[in-house]
């Protein structure tokens, strides 16, 4: 989500970890900064996503009604009846840069990068 709102093109991000919540800040060359807190706290998910002064509530996952992976399936059926993904390679890869920059920085601060 935090990705698909500031773009592929992320300056810089910073991770802070505590038994409760996961907090990931990216910010964009141009100076445009996104947050989203992920709570662990008596569900399996919730979560605001923070863009400037708009705080965005996500859903629990004890609200959401479909499955995760239903809905997954949903979007990547399609590619295999028109061969168009709906997301460019290029995007994709810069999403798993994201990802990995976002696991890597929450392995650090937990001591447990390798």
């Amino acid at each position: 989500m935090l990705f698909t709102i500031l773009g592929p093109d992320f300056e810089s991000m910073e991770v802070q970890c505590s038994e409760q919540s996961d907090r990931i800040t990216a910010r964009r060359a141009d100076g445009v900064t996104g947050r989203i807190e992920l709570v662990r706290e008596g569900v399996l998910f919730s979560g605001t996503l923070v863009c400037g002064e708009e705080r965005i509530p996500l859903p629990s996952s004890e609200a959401v009604k479909e499955p995760f992976y239903r809905s997954l399936l949903r979007e990547v059926l399609p590619f295999f009846q028109t061969r168009q993904p709906a997301v460019p390679l290029s995007e994709t890869v810069k999403l798993v840069a994201f990802v990995e920059e976002a696991n890597k920085l929450r392995l650090e601060k937990a001591g447990k990068f390798e």
